[in-house]
């Protein structure tokens, strides 16, 4: 709900101060204030928004990127704003690509060494009918 331009340029620690803004995320901690569950979010971004700054991935995932995390807030206890973090990130859609490019190489070599023998096998065949 809303714009994003508080959180431009891409800077992490501009980006959860913009996210604790959102009427969304305050009704979905309002909800569960008493649960002993904590709050888990995806958070569907650019990558680097990611890399740096507050979040520090440390790395780039490709351009565009799904991540969950346990989301928490802190009270600094001094008056002054409230601190969101995220702990217990977990890269959801890269995830899914990475098993799907695993799955995809395996066919292609599958069907790489399935040549190979076809190609042994009628070698003999080819070359004598040149």
């Amino acid at each position: 709900k809303g714009d994003n331009e508080k959180a431009l340029p891409p800077n992490g620690q501009m980006f959860l101060s913009w996210l604790m803004d959102q009427d969304i995320l305050k009704e979905i901690e309002a909800a569960h204030e008493d649960d002993d569950e904590y709050i888990k979010i995806a958070v569907v971004t650019h990558s680097h928004f990611l890399k740096g700054d507050t979040i520090k991935l440390g790395f780039k995932p490709d351009n565009v990127d799904i991540w969950t995390a346990v989301l928490h807030r802190m009270d600094p206890g001094d008056g002054t704003e409230d601190i969101l973090t995220f702990t217990d990130i977990e890269g959801w859609y890269q995830e899914k690509v990475n098993v799907k490019r695993q799955e995809i190489e395996k066919d292609i070599d599958y069907n790489s060494k399935k040549r190979h023998v076809k190609e042994k096998k009628y070698k003999g065949k080819i070359e004598a009918n040149k």
